[in-house]
């Protein structure tokens, strides 16, 4: 499994992580197949709506409409696998008409020993960022699943219909 390893201090809750990719087809990859994992970021994507009624005073109503979000998995180059993943996706897409849908899962092992997995679910391959070749780096690599729903298990998963304000 890949390992990110991060200096342990006051404000890192996570020090170590790993996971893998896998595909509606069953086909399963860990981290560390792809290649030497630089970076794992996620964005969580939302539209905040808002309504200012004409009654009431006009206080504003707003709403938090959640939409999924991006993972950002970024690679040192090793065996063109990002490439093959990426191109392939591409070709899939033209030639068999194969919209494959992608689920990520992580798992962090946080300061106490306990571990969270992440899930995410309704992935699709997106933003393939296949490298800038030079002589004096090495290439480094990434691609993005952008998903529609994600959830967490372990200690800090929140109980359903909890306060987001709840966790310990």
């Amino acid at each position: 499994m890949s390992n990110i390893r991060l200096a342990p201090n006051d404000f890192n809750i996570g020090k170590d992580i790993s996971g893998f990719l896998a595909d509606d087809a069953g086909n399963v990859r860990q981290f560390a197949d792809i290649g030497h994992m630089l970076e794992l970021r996620l964005e969580i994507e939302d539209r905040l709506i808002e309504v200012i009624p004409i009654t009431g005073g006009g206080v504003p109503l707003k709403e938090t409409i959640w939409r999924g979000g991006i993972l950002h998995l970024r690679y040192t180059r090793a065996r063109g696998n990002l490439e093959y993943m990426a191109l392939t996706a591409m070709q899939n897409f033209f030639f068999q008409d194969a919209r494959p849908n992608f689920s990520a899962t992580y798992f962090i092992t946080n300061k106490d020993g306990s571990i969270d997995r992440v899930v995410f679910i309704g992935g699709k391959i997106t933003r393939p960022d296949l490298g800038r070749f030079s002589g004096e780096k090495d290439v480094e690599q990434g691609i993005s699943l952008s998903f529609t729903q994600g959830r967490i298990f372990g200690p800090n998963a929140p109980i359903l219909g909890a306060s987001p304000l709840s966790f310990i």
